[in-house]
C-alpha cells in the first residue's frame, strides 16, 4: 500500500482531483466521508497522515475562501468607484430630491402668499363692516323709504375721523318690521309707528309679553298722518262705511292703524289689500272709493295724479266723526293738518284738512352693552345727532322739521346712548335751567324763527295753540344746542 492509501484501494488524498465548483463547504463533506472510510477499512496509524493533509488542506482552503472575499470585497469597491466617477453630475435620486426641495419651497411660497392675501382680505372685510348698521324701512313709495335714504345719504362717511355707513333695507312695513327686528339676522334699526308694540301684544299677549324690553327707540322721526283720498262722490268719513276702500298691504302700518280707527270710529269698510300703487291705479280707474295712507306728508304718488280733480282728502274732525269717538281717537293719535303747502293740487291755499297722526319713531333691538352691535349703535348715535341739521335742506323730505330727538314716545324705553348723549349735550349747552328760563328760551326761540322766514308757520301753530307741533320744532333747536 502506498503512502496515505486507503487500505487496499490504493487511494492517495493527494491524488483525488475535487472539482472547484463544490464549494468549501462541498469539500469538507467529502474529506469527512474519506475519514469514515480510513476508519472503516485502516488501522488508526494508517489514518493519522490522512488527518494531517486533511487539517493542512482545510487550512488551504480557508485561506482561499478568506482571499476570494478580500478580492470580491475589493472588485466591489473598485466597481463602485469606477461607477461614481463615470456617473454624470446629478443621478436621478438627486434629481428627485431636487425636485421635491422645489416643490416644498413653492408650496411654502404659495402659502405665504395664499396667508398674505386672506390677511389683507380679512383686514378689508373688518374695516368694512366695522362701522356699518342696517335700516329697514318699509315700501319704496312710502315717507320711512325716504328718510331711510336721507340718514345714509347724509351719515355716508367711510375716511373720517368718525367713519359711518348706513346700508338701508327695503321691508314689507308695519308689524313685519317689528318681527324682522326682533328675529331677522343682519337687522340693526327699523322705521316702525309707536302702535305696533301694542298691535303684537294683543295679537299673542304670551309670545310678546317681554317687547318692550327688547325695542327700545333713538328717536322719534316723524308724524304719520292718517290721509284718507277719496273720489269727490263721497262726502265724508262715515259715508265710506261699505265702501270699498284700500289699507295698502296687509298687516303693513296702514292697515294696522287703519282698521283700528275705523273700528273706534263705528265705521265698517270693505277692506282691499293691495300696494300703494296698485290701490292708487284701482281708484283713478274707479275700481275702489278711497284709499287711506298713514305716512308722512306729501306722498308723492297722491301729488302725481292723472286727473287730481276727481279726489279730495276726507278731514276727521268732531264734526265729520262725532264728539265723543273724537275725542276717543284723540287719546292715541294726535290732530294734525295736511296743507296746500303740502299737496298744492288736492287742497286749497286757506282751506287745510284736519286729520290724526301717530308717532314714527326709530327703533333698535336692545343688546347688551358688551355686545359690538350696541357699540356700532352707539357709533351712529352720535354721527345722526350732531349731523342733525344737514336734513334740513330742502332736498331732503319736509318731514324732517319735525324731528325731535328729545321727544319721548309712550310706551317705549329710551336708547341708553342716545339718552346719554342728549344729557352732556345738556351739561354742555347748560340745559339744566329752571321753568322761567325755559320759558326765556322759547322766546328767544320763536324770535330766531321767525327771522330766517318761518313767522307765518309759528302764527297759526300759537294761535291754534298746537303745543305738541310747536315743542317737536323747539326741542329740537334746544337739544342741539341752537
Amino acid at each position: 500500500m502506498s503512502r496515505y492509501s486507503f487500505g487496499d484501494y490504493g487511494w492517495s488524498l493527494s491524488k483525488i482531483n475535487i472539482p472547484e465548483r463544490i464549494g468549501f463547504k462541498g469539500r469538507c463533506f467529502f474529506y469527512s466521508l474519506c475519514c469514515l472510510l480510513a476508519f472503516s477499512h485502516s488501522s488508526i496509524s494508517h489514518a493519522a497522515p490522512f488527518f494531517e493533509e486533511l487539517l493542512k488542506l482545510g487550512d488551504q482552503q480557508t485561506q482561499d475562501g478568506a482571499l476570494s472575499i478580500e478580492k470580491n470585497k475589493a472588485f466591489k469597491k473598485l466597481k463602485k468607484q469606477k461607477q461614481q466617477l463615470e456617473r454624470p453630475p446629478s443621478t436621478e435620486r438627486e434629481v428627485a430630491q431636487s425636485t421635491r426641495v422645489a416643490q416644498s419651497e413653492n408650496k411654502r411660497r404659495d402659502v405665504k402668499k395664499k396667508k398674505t392675501k386672506k390677511s389683507l382680505y380679512g383686514r378689508e372685510v373688518f374695516m368694512r363692516n366695522r362701522h356699518v348698521v342696517t335700516l329697514l324701512s318699509g315700501d319704496v313709495a312710502g315717507t320711512d323709504a325716504r328718510f331711510a335714504a336721507d340718514i345714509a345719504n347724509v351719515l355716508d362717511n367711510e375716511t373720517g375721523e368718525t367713519p359711518i355707513r348706513v346700508v338701508p333695507m327695503l321691508g314689507r312695513g308695519g308689524v313685519q318690521n317689528v318681527k324682522d327686528l326682533l328675529f331677522l339676522k343682519g337687522v340693526d334699526m327699523a322705521i316702525i309707528s309707536q302702535g305696533q308694540l301694542g298691535f303684537l301684544e294683543l295679537q299673542d299677549p304670551e309670545f310678546y309679553q317681554n317687547i318692550r324690553q327688547n325695542i327700545q327707540y333713538i328717536s322719534k322721526l316723524y308724524n304719520s298722518e292718517m290721509q284718507i283720498l277719496a273720489n269727490r262722490r263721497i262726502g265724508s268719513v262715515l259715508e265710506l262705511s261699505g265702501k270699498r276702500v284700500v289699507l295698502g298691504k296687509k298687516l303693513g302700518t296702514t292697515d294696522m292703524d287703519a282698521r283700528y280707527v275705523f273700528t273706534q270710529l263705528g265705521i265698517d269698510i270693505e277692506v282691499v289689500n293691495v300696494d300703494f300703487a296698485e290701490g292708487l291705479d284701482r281708484l283713478e280707474n274707479e275700481q275702489v272709493d278711497a284709499i287711506v295712507v298713514f305716512g308722512g306728508a306729501p306722498v308723492e304718488g297722491f301729488k302725481a295724479l292723472r286727473t287730481p280733480s276727481k279726489f279730495h282728502f276726507l278731514p276727521i274732525t268732531p264734526q265729520t266723526v262725532g264728539l265723543n269717538p273724537y275725542f276717543k281717537i284723540i287719546d292715541e293719535y294726535l290732530p294734525i293738518k295736511l296743507t296746500a303747502k303740502q299737496y298744492p293740487n288736492l287742497i286749497d291755499k286757506n282751506k287745510p284738512i284736519s286729520t290724526i297722526s301717530s308717532s314714527v319713531v326709530l327703533a333698535i333691538y336692545k343688546w347688551k352693552r358688551s355686545h359690538k352691535r350696541y357699540k356700532k349703535l352707539s357709533h351712529f348715535v352720535e354721527a345722526f345727532f350732531t349731523s342733525l341739521y344737514s336734513f334740513d335742506q330742502r332736498s331732503r323730505h319736509p318731514k324732517w322739521q319735525e324731528i325731535n330727538i328729545d321727544a319721548k314716545v309712550a310706551g317705549w324705553s329710551k336708547f341708553g346712548a342716545a339718552s346719554e348723549w342728549l344729557k352732556n349735550r345738556r351739561k354742555e349747552i347748560g340745559q339744566e335751567v329752571s321753568a322761567g328760563e325755559m320759558k326765556i328760551a322759547m322766546d328767544a326761540f320763536v324770535r330766531q324763527y321767525s327771522k330766517v322766514g318761518n313767522a307765518e308757520q309759528v302764527g297759526p301753530l300759537l294761535r291754534d295753540d298746537i303745543w305738541a307741533s310747536m315743542t317737536r320744532v323747539f326741542g329740537r333747536w334746544w337739544a342741539v344746542g341752537q
